[in-house]
């Protein structure tokens, strides 16, 4: 039951994301961030066919990332030194993921998953400002 709620929620807020950028985008861009969407959105319900300790280090991960990019980048002089604090949990958080959920996770499959999360961390937001124009000041208040 608690698969199919997150899927449900999960598109929804995918149609909801396509609505509003297909008022503004081209066709091109739409089917763009439609691709990226729905690979975000399956990529959790086809990880948790396999168990439940994939999907919650996966979005444990990335949760960890986003938190560590966010928490050191807004006060950095330097743009990289929040994608290098994320990259930096990902790595820890990738350890404690091999010491404690050692049946699904060997030291190698922890270490692709860093990987995979390590570098789609910094470009994810990188691709998103090439897709999405800038917003106008009118927006950016409301």
């Amino acid at each position: 039951m608690g698969t199919w709620w997150l899927t449900g929620w999960l598109v929804a807020t995918a149609v909801l994301a396509l609505v509003s950028l297909a008022r503004r985008q081209s066709a091109y861009r739409v089917a763009v961030v439609l691709w990226f969407l729905s690979i975000s959105v399956a990529a959790p319900i086809v990880a948790r066919v396999g168990g439940l300790a994939e999907v919650l280090s996966i979005l444990g991960l990335i949760a960890g990332y986003d938190a560590a990019a966010y928490v050191v980048g807004t006060g950095a002089d330097n743009y990289w030194e929040g994608p290098a604090a994320g990259v930096a949990t990902v790595v820890a958080g990738s350890l404690a993921v091999a010491a404690l959920a050692d049946p699904p996770f060997t030291l190698a499959t922890t270490a692709l998953l860093a990987l995979i999360v390590g570098i789609a961390g910094p470009t994810g937001p990188a691709l998103m400002q090439r897709l999405m124009p800038p917003l106008d000041e009118d927006e950016e208040a409301g």
